[in-house]
């Protein structure tokens, strides 16, 4: 039943079949959730310099039977993103006073154990050494996150400015993803992470670096993630979790893999990088 669906699941799948006018349509539904839910049809068009026909449109290309129809699965969307993870949280503490039930580590760690073994079996090692070789080849690698996504995409660039110099986080420590972006060549390579509920900016970051013609590198949990339509690779990573949040494991496993492919690709020059940083750590004292 498509009340059901997310409606920014919907627009993904559809988006690159839609009118360049019912795209700027489907933008201004993916960016402006709460509008479409509380705001009418007429006030909608009056802030969006489109008209009702074109958003009346949009629904029927989506395959909704009016524009009501999918503005009711706007507000059905919102009221299930907001709920879903305190939902999780009660069904959790429930579950805890089930005495016969496994321990959460138990279960946390199967969980893991099977999102790792479901990636293992399901990504394409090819896939992985064109990412790989793309990475190493590329002016500038730019990783973009925001949310929880933000600390893993900040692990991997840590990782690989050991034998890398050109590497960069967006996303953390005021780093700004339009200055970012502006910079962005065909010669560079944008690395976007983004799980379930997905952060606007990483998905709109993702359209600007396609427009720039940079390489594109998507992870993400889902094929409905606003941004992976603009990969030119992407990598769906099982997330499954007892619980209230998605669970990263899968996508450390993979970052984790990717560096050490990194490393062998590059070689000589990798170790003799990440033997000066030591050196520096050295004189630094950085470690004990």
């Amino acid at each position: 039943m498509k009340d059901a669906i997310i409606l920014n699941d919907i627009i993904a799948k559809s988006y690159s079949s839609l009118s360049s006018k019912l795209q700027e349509a489907a933008d201004y539904v993916i960016e402006n959730p709460l509008e479409i839910a509380t705001r009418s049809l007429r006030s909608i068009s009056q802030t969006s310099n489109l008209s009702t026909a074109t958003f009346s449109r949009l629904a029927k290309s989506l395959g909704f039977t009016s524009y009501e129809h999918m503005r009711e699965n706007s507000r059905n969307a919102i009221g299930e993103q907001l709920n879903k993870f305190s939902d999780k949280a009660k069904r959790l503490r429930k579950e805890s006073q089930d005495i016969s039930a496994p321990s959460f580590l138990t279960r946390q760690s199967r969980a893991c154990e099977e999102n790792i073994r479901i990636q293992e079996s399901t990504i394409d090692v090819k896939k992985l050494n064109l990412a790989v070789e793309q990475i190493a080849a590329a002016d500038k690698i730019v990783a973009f996150a925001a949310l929880a996504s933000t600390f893993i995409a900040e692990y991997f660039i840590y990782l690989s400015r050991w034998f890398m110099k050109n590497s960069q986080l967006v996303g953390r420590s005021g780093d700004s993803f339009a200055s970012a972006l502006s910079n962005l060549t065909a010669n560079d390579c944008a690395i976007l992470i983004s799980k379930a509920p997905y952060a606007k900016q990483v998905c709109d970051a993702a359209k600007i670096a396609a427009q720039k013609k940079a390489y594109i590198i998507v992870i993400t949990d889902s094929h409905t993630c606003p941004a992976y339509q603009y990969a030119d690779i992407g990598f769906i990573v099982p997330s499954e979790s007892p619980q209230f949040f998605s669970s990263y494991a899968g996508t450390i496993v993979l970052l984790e893999t990717l560096i050490g492919m990194l490393v062998t690709k590059i070689g000589a020059a990798a170790e003799s990088r990440i033997s000066e940083v030591e050196k520096q750590n050295t004189q630094l004292r950085t470690f004990y």
